[in-house]
């Protein structure tokens, strides 16, 4: 008669096999999460910018105009009538990933004394199947809505 002495070769194979499995797929939902949440902290980010941009403007800080730019790697929110003619030690800087894709308006200004931009705006933040929408009616409503990718 034979007495046990523990697990086979294949039995402690298959476990091992199982467990690699599992943490494998744990890897890949993991990493996939962090960057849809790297697409909503810079959604976030982008969307603050704006919004201080706009109250700076309404409040009349520095009696000027005031905007935010967004380019693929930098959001900056500058003082000045555009980006071009902006007050440059007056602005604040804000680095995002580089897999971000950003299309559509990327410079927002509000005149001074309004909350509303010179024209309706819409930006798209874009991390693989996912996107961010960021919209700003003509009376200044700033609206951030979970969209599709173009084609």
């Amino acid at each position: 008669m034979r007495a046990d002495r523990g697990f086979s070769f294949i039995e402690t194979l298959t476990v091992i096999g199982l467990i690699l499995l599992l943490a494998a797929t744990g890897a890949i939902a993991t990493f996939a999460l962090l960057g849809w949440q790297s697409l909503l902290n810079n959604t976030n980010l982008v969307t603050s910018q704006i919004a201080l941009a706009q109250m700076e403007s309404y409040t009349q800080v520095d009696d000027q105009s005031h905007g935010v730019n967004i380019s693929s790697q930098t959001v900056t929110r500058f003082t000045g009538d555009s980006y071009a003619l902006r007050q440059v030690e007056k602005d604040v800087s804000f680095q995002m990933p580089a897999n971000i894709t950003v299309t559509g308006d990327t410079q927002i200004v509000f005149p001074v004394g309004d909350l509303s931009p010179s024209q309706p705006i819409l930006v798209s933040l874009q991390l693989g199947d996912r996107v961010y929408d960021i919209s700003i009616s003509s009376y200044g409503v700033l609206q951030v809505t979970a969209g599709s990718p173009g084609p």
